[in-house]
């Protein structure tokens, strides 16, 4: 089956983003959205009646969702990784040596990984798997990320699905958080994380605490951080 075999292997493309094998889960996710976009165009046959086809397109939706927000976790990821190297003291040659081997390995690994009948490129160039050095690397990243939870919030609606809808929100907000570091002007740096916080703060003007506790605790640290850090871009204007 089609869906389950694009959302077992956007699922298995979060194991290589947990691992930073960026070049694997960009080409499992290119391959399950791929194969979605095959089925789109065949899923309705017209021996359907009307309640099949709502449901075969009802199925589509919810999975490319789960796709999409899958996309997203795997650039929020790279900026999030690509932030923390930076961050580390990049001197540390041993570091890099190992790196480097690793790098190696993964490579071989890859090309057994591979879904050689399947033609990934134009999807594959959509985005890089290599970390962001500049804010320019970022904001492409964080544009690629904006689509996809776009498409995950069509689907998943406050109203309907409100947990699966905060996490979206948080993931709009993680985004701001991203696209900050890499920002060197200090007033877009304080615009972003404002957006940070407002994403959260219109999330928990949605929800009520006594059912969304741990959500809401994310959220007003989450805004409580972005609004330190506002002030401390201020202050060091």
């Amino acid at each position: 089956d089609a869906i389950d075999f694009a959302l077992n292997t956007a699922t298995l493309s979060q194991f290589y983003i947990g691992e930073k094998r960026f070049q694997e889960a960009r080409h499992h996710l290119a391959a399950a959205t791929l194969i979605m976009a095959e089925y789109e165009v065949h899923m309705l046959e017209p021996e359907m009646s009307e309640k099949q086809r709502q449901e075969v397109s009802e199925t589509f939706k919810h999975r490319y969702a789960d796709v999409a927000r899958c996309w997203a976790k795997y650039g929020l990821y790279l900026m999030h990784t690509s932030k923390l190297r930076l961050m580390r003291d990049e001197d540390d040659e041993e570091a890099k040596n190992l790196a480097l081997v690793l790098r190696n390995l993964r490579l071989v690994e890859a090309e057994q990984s591979r879904f050689p009948s399947l033609d990934l490129t134009a999807c594959e160039n959509r985005i890089s798997c290599e970390y962001c050095l500049t804010f320019d690397d970022a904001k492409l990243v964080f544009h690629f990320v904006n689509e996809w939870l776009d498409i995950a919030k069509d689907y998943y609606k406050a109203e309907d699905e409100a947990t699966e809808y905060s996490k979206i929100m948080q993931d709009y907000a993680e985004a701001y958080e991203h696209i900050a570091f890499f920002e060197e002007n200090p007033e877009n740096q304080a615009k972003m994380q404002k957006r940070r916080a407002k994403y959260l703060e219109d999330l928990l003007d949605l929800l009520d605490p006594i059912f969304y506790m741990k959500i809401c605790r994310e959220c007003w640290y989450g805004a409580g951080t972005a609004h330190a850090a506002v002030m401390d871009v201020r202050l060091d204007i």
